[in-house]
């Protein structure tokens, strides 16, 4: 990996649900567990339709240091952008880099 490569000062947040409001919606708390620097790779977007309704997707890849403490449960902030994790890969089995495949929360 190069490091020149990771130059996105990302935020590992934990949605932590802490109550609900008047309408019982979920109010969720994100404390950050990490800030470091990554690539974001972005990956040609999607469209479907879902009751009549044109929906798209835009995924893509996340590539970090190698850390421990990273799952599926958490979310990657950038800049104004949130992406949910759907997949953690350690690449090459070598605790070098994780490649984090994510997707945009709208």
């Amino acid at each position: 990996m190069r490091a020149g490569a990771l130059h996105k000062y990302v935020s590992i947040v934990q949605p932590i649900k802490v109550n609900k409001d008047e309408f019982g919606a979920d109010i969720f708390h994100h404390p950050i567990i990490a800030q470091v620097y990554a690539e974001i790779i972005s990956r040609p977007a999607s469209e479907y339709q879902v009751f009549g309704t044109t929906t798209s997707k835009q995924r893509s890849q996340i590539r970090l240091r190698y850390t421990k403490n990273v799952d599926r449960t958490m979310q990657i902030w950038w800049l104004d952008k949130k992406y949910s994790i759907n997949s953690i890969i350690n690449v090459d089995e070598r605790n070098k880099e994780i490649l984090l495949e994510v997707s945009e929360v709208v």
